[in-house]
């Protein structure tokens, strides 16, 4: 059931969210798979789901919301507060349209929650029924258009020049990657590429999916393409690559600049800007240090190649024992020497995820709850 709504606000504000049947400039213009919302740029899923809504008029940003019995406005305002503090791809302009999910049919919305949309400038609002399609949505942002629902994706500059390519899911297989040649942000960073970031509101963590949304980057001497690395491991976890992040020719010594001919190597954003990233796993570190939206970046370590990056750019890492993880599909520095890790921002994060790449090679030694700690040094 479809309502459309009168809305009492600014002229201003009218003026963003008018009628169309294409999208607005203000609020929506398009460029072939990618779509501006308020002026930032959005990654639009080619994978289409239906939503429920009767006019095929409306094209621009969504807002998919579970419906609850009763939907209070409590609900909703609970529920936009957490669009607004957990999501970093989520903005206010989604609220254009609304959809609640899985609702009952004939059902009638209360005239005070469609008061408090109106108030978040919301223009239309639909009640999607249960099983429509047989698919439940993701709660989150979307882009709507001849009545189907596309996930989106932010578009985020790599400002540091820390990855080779920027990476999305493929629709036929979650555990394939395809590379998407996007370089959106060029009046700022012209050689910058854009990476695709999805909305956190697409993932619920379980036990049985304990990274679902963890957004990682991949280190470019490591194969995305069925895998069998500790890479696939994460991704039956749930994890979500974003890219591939740059690495010295054969994970080899490299110092910037004279030493990288093939690409420019990554900025630190530490200090001045200019520091070196250190190497080999210099873009899984630079990327790190510079990007928030970023949980997790792998790497590979024989002689420092991930405890380097991680030590000038201020992360966690660490060199596991050689051979408690697969190799294969890496190429590596050297074989006797490489292993397979991460750099974090947060030890924790490190913590759980070594847990799972090295969980059949645990021991009491390195899993007891207590740790003894060296005591007296002597110089």
């Amino acid at each position: 059931m479809f309502y459309k709504l009168a809305l009492s606000i600014p002229q201003a504000l009218l003026a963003i969210s008018a009628s169309r049947t294409m999208a607005s400039p203000a609020l929506g213009r398009s460029l072939h798979s990618i779509q501006y919302v308020a002026d930032v740029p959005y990654y639009i899923s080619n994978a289409d789901i239906k939503s429920g809504l009767e006019n095929d008029s409306i094209t621009g940003p969504c807002t998919v919301i579970p419906y609850m019995d009763p939907t209070t406005t409590d609900y909703v305002r609970d529920i936009i507060a957490a669009f607004s503090s957990e999501d970093d791809v989520w903005s206010s302009e989604f609220l254009d349209t609304v959809v609640f999910d899985r609702s009952p049919s004939n059902v009638q919305p209360a005239e005070d929650v469609l008061n408090l949309l109106r108030e978040h400038g919301t223009r239309n609002v639909s009640f999607r029924r249960e099983f429509l399609g047989g698919q439940h949505l993701s709660w989150g942002p979307y882009w709507l258009e001849n009545k189907l629902l596309h996930k989106v994706s932010r578009l985020y500059s790599d400002d540091v020049d820390a990855f080779v390519m920027s990476t999305v899911p493929s629709e036929e297989d979650p555990f394939e990657y395809r590379p998407l040649g996007v370089a959106i942000h060029g009046k700022y960073n012209p050689a910058s590429l854009s990476i695709a970031v999805p909305s956190r509101m697409y993932y619920k963590r379980s036990a049985e999916f304990p990274f679902a949304g963890l957004r990682i980057a991949v280190k470019d001497n490591t194969d995305l393409q069925g895998v069998r690395t500790g890479v696939r491991k994460l991704l039956e976890l749930g994890a979500v690559v974003v890219g591939k992040t740059k690495t010295t020719q054969f994970a080899d010594t490299e110092w910037p600049t004279a030493d990288w001919v093939d690409f420019h190597a990554p900025f630190s954003p530490r200090a001045d800007g200019y520091q070196s990233p250190s190497g080999s796993s210099a873009g899984s570190g630079a990327a790190m240090a510079a990007f928030e939206w970023l949980d997790f970046a792998t790497g590979t370590d024989g002689c420092g190649s991930l405890r380097s990056p991680a030590a000038v750019e201020g992360l966690f890492s660490l060199r596991p024992s050689h051979g408690v993880t697969s190799m294969e599909g890496i190429i590596p520095w050297g074989a006797e020497f490489d292993t397979f890790g991460g750099l974090a921002r947060d030890a924790a994060i490190l913590e759980t995820i070594s847990r799972v790449l090295y969980d059949s090679h645990s021991s009491d030694a390195c899993t007891r709850e207590s740790t003894d700690f060296v005591r007296r040094f002597y110089c």
